[in-house]
């Protein structure tokens, strides 16, 4: 959502989930290597995908969720990182913190893929009620 920001002039309000706005170091938003690395990782074995959804949904986790994991494009992970790694794309960090645009930003409060004392330190232009929240309870997926 942060890229279509940095292109259009008709977005009306921001709302970062489980993702940091990062600017030229994609890491510096993450806690380590995201999953042990799966998170970049194309085919996954049954293992793997048991990890990397017990990673992110945590007790939440259902099977239906790795079903799912199991159907996915096996180019997605690989790719969605390719770009940043290249240096493709905008800095998110930058976007956020010139855009007029109300930006709301939710994490789980002690996730442990996203690096929330980045996020804290990311300055927002126009931040929905001045703070971050973080959700007590919600692993690496506020919205379950």
């Amino acid at each position: 959502m942060i890229e279509m920001l940095s292109r259009s002039s008709t977005i009306s309000g921001l709302f970062i989930l489980g993702a940091p706005p990062v600017g030229t170091d994609i890491l510096e938003g993450f806690r380590g290597k995201p999953l042990g690395g799966l998170a970049r990782q194309g085919a996954l074995t049954d293992e793997q995908i048991s990890q990397f959804v017990r990673g992110v949904f945590e007790s939440a986790a259902e099977p239906f969720m790795e079903d799912a994991l199991r159907r996915a494009d096996k180019e997605f992970r690989p790719s969605l990182f390719a770009g940043a790694d290249r240096g493709g794309g905008c800095n998110e960090s930058e976007v956020v913190s010139s855009t007029k645009v109300p930006t709301a930003v939710v994490n789980r409060a002690d996730d442990a893929i996203i690096n929330l004392e980045y996020i804290d330190r990311v300055r927002y232009a126009n931040l929905w009620k001045k703070q971050c929240f973080g959700i007590v309870n919600a692993a690496h997926a506020p919205f379950l």
